[in-house]
């Protein structure tokens, strides 16, 4: 009978470890990927910068900031990698990309 519950208990053990590991892959997964969707994020915003730097030297992050409506300090802290945009945000900046290229 001691034999039934210690088996039993083991087999439920293994589950819950299979379980763990599944859940810990999975969160893994997520976060890469939302890793790679902000610097995906930084990355365009970055080629826009460039691309309109490259046709008027003169044009300034300020000025960016100014045409994507969003505070020069923010895009500064994106730009640089200290932080990302919040869904909010890229929601808001996104059409101004795509308008602006």
């Amino acid at each position: 009978m001691k034999r039934k519950i210690i088996l039993s208990l083991i087999k439920r053990i293994r589950v819950l470890i299979q379980e763990r590991d599944n859940y810990k892959a999975a969160y893994e997964k997520a976060f890469q990927n939302m890793i790679a969707a902000k610097n995906g994020r930084r990355s365009k915003v970055r080629a826009a910068f460039d691309s309109r730097k490259s046709r008027n030297n003169r044009y300034s992050m300020r000025a960016f900031a100014r045409d994507l409506d969003i505070d020069v300090a923010a895009l500064s802290r994106v730009l640089s990698g200290q932080s990302s945009f919040s869904q909010r945000t890229w929601d808001k900046i996104k059409g101004h990309l795509i308008d602006c290229n």
